[in-house]
C-alpha cells in the first residue's frame, strides 16, 4: 500500500508540476496579450490621430484651399485658367471649368440685363421728356377716371400748380360730361376717338377742347390716354378766316358789280358827252341864226351837221335810258342778294 501510496503521489507531483508549467505558460500569453492589447490601445488612437491630421491636411491642400480660391476668383470675376493652378482632383478642376462658365455666362447676363435696364431708363426718360413738353395737354387715367400722370401743358391749361398735381384728381373733376366706359375697345380694334368738350380749370374757367381717347392693357389692368387740345384760339383763327372770306367774297361780288355796272356807265358817258356837245351846237346855232339870213342859216345848219344831231339825239336819250335800266336791274338784284 505504501508503493501504491508512493506511485499515487508520484503522479500527482507530476500532474501537480505539469499543471503549474501549464499555468504559467496561460499566465504568459495572457500578460503577452495585454501588452499587446495596451500596445494597441496607445497605437490605434494615435494612429488614428495621425491619420486624421494627414486627411484634414490632405483635404486642407486638395479641396478646401482650392474652393477658397475659387470662392475668392469667383469674387472678383477672374475664374481663369492661368488664375486656378490646381490639377487635382479632377473634379475639383471640373468644377472650377463649371464655375468659369457660369461666371461668364452671370457677367454675359448682367451686362445684358445693365444694356436693357440702361435702355429702358433712355426710354422712360424719352418718352417722359416728349410727354412733358408736349403742346398739347396729357393725362393717363385708369378705368376709374384717377387721373395717375399729368404733363405740363395740362397743368398749365386748367391753372393747376406742380404741387398740387400730387392730389389724386378724376377725369370728371376737369371734363364732367365724360364717360370712360365709351371708349373701352379690344386689342384687334385700337382707335382714337376724337370729339369736342368742353373742360373746366380750376378758377371754373370754361374751356372748349378737341378730346382724343386711346385705351392700353397692363397685366389685363386697362388704361386711358386722354389728348386736350386747347381749340379757342384756332377757333379764333377761323372765324377770322371765315371774316377774311367774307371780305374777299365780298370783294368779289364788288369787282363782279363793278365790272357788270361799268359796261352800260360807260356808253351812257358816251352818250352825255354827245348829248353834251349837240347841245352845245344847238345853242350856237340858235344864237347865230338870230342874226343870218334864211341861206346863211342854211349853209351854218349843213356846216355843223345837225342833220346828224338830230337823228343821233333820240338814239343816244334810249341808249342812256337802256344803260340806266340795266344798273337799275343790277341794284335789284343785289337787295335780293
Amino acid at each position: 500500500s505504501d508503493k501504491i501510496t508512493e506511485d499515487l503521489y508520484q503522479a500527482l507531483n507530476l500532474y501537480s508540476t505539469d499543471l503549474i508549467i501549464r499555468i504559467n505558460m496561460e499566465k504568459e500569453k495572457i500578460y503577452s496579450r495585454q501588452i499587446t492589447l495596451k500596445r494597441t490601445l496607445y497605437i490605434c488612437p494615435t494612429t488614428f490621430i495621425i491619420f486624421t491630421f494627414l486627411i484634414i491636411k490632405w483635404s486642407n491642400q486638395t479641396i478646401v484651399d482650392p474652393i477658397k480660391l475659387l470662392r475668392k476668383l469667383a469674387s472678383k470675376e477672374e475664374i481663369l485658367t492661368e488664375n486656378f493652378p490646381y490639377k487635382n482632383p479632377i473634379e475639383l478642376k471640373s468644377l472650377a471649368d463649371t464655375l468659369k462658365q457660369y461666371v461668364h455666362d452671370l457677367e454675359k447676363a448682367k451686362e445684358l440685363a445693365w444694356s436693357k435696364t440702361k435702355q429702358l431708363e433712355s426710354i422712360n426718360i424719352r418718352i417722359s421728356s416728349i410727354m412733358e413738353t408736349a403742346a398739347d395737354a396729357i393725362i393717363c387715367s385708369n378705368d376709374k377716371g384717377e387721373i395717375f400722370t399729368m404733363n405740363a401743358s395740362f397743368r398749365e391749361l386748367v391753372s393747376l400748380e406742380k404741387n398740387e398735381s400730387d392730389k389724386i384728381y378724376s377725369c370728371t373733376d376737369f371734363i364732367d360730361d365724360i364717360n370712360l366706359q365709351n371708349y373701352h375697345c379690344d386689342n384687334n380694334n385700337k382707335k382714337v376717338l376724337t370729339e369736342q368738350k368742353t373742360l373746366e380749370s380750376i378758377n371754373s374757367e370754361k374751356i372748349k377742347i378737341e378730346l382724343s381717347v386711346s385705351t392700353f392693357k397692363i397685366d389685363e389692368n386697362i388704361f386711358f390716354t386722354l389728348i386736350i387740345r386747347d381749340i379757342r384760339e384756332r377757333e379764333q383763327m377761323q372765324a377770322q378766316l371765315l371774316q377774311s372770306q367774307k371780305m374777299d367774297s365780298i370783294g368779289i361780288l364788288a369787282s363782279g358789280i363793278a365790272h357788270e355796272i361799268n359796261t352800260p356807265i360807260q356808253y351812257i358817258t358816251n352818250y352825255c358827252l354827245f348829248l353834251q356837245e349837240s347841245y352845245n351846237d344847238i345853242l350856237e346855232y340858235l344864237k347865230a341864226s338870230n342874226e343870218l339870213d334864211s341861206k346863211q342859216k342854211e349853209a351854218l345848219y349843213d356846216e355843223m351837221d345837225l342833220e346828224f344831231v338830230n337823228t343821233e339825239i333820240p338814239i343816244a336819250l334810249n341808249g342812256s335810258l337802256e344803260g340806266l335800266k340795266k344798273v337799275g336791274d343790277i341794284v335789284k338784284s343785289m337787295k335780293v342778294m
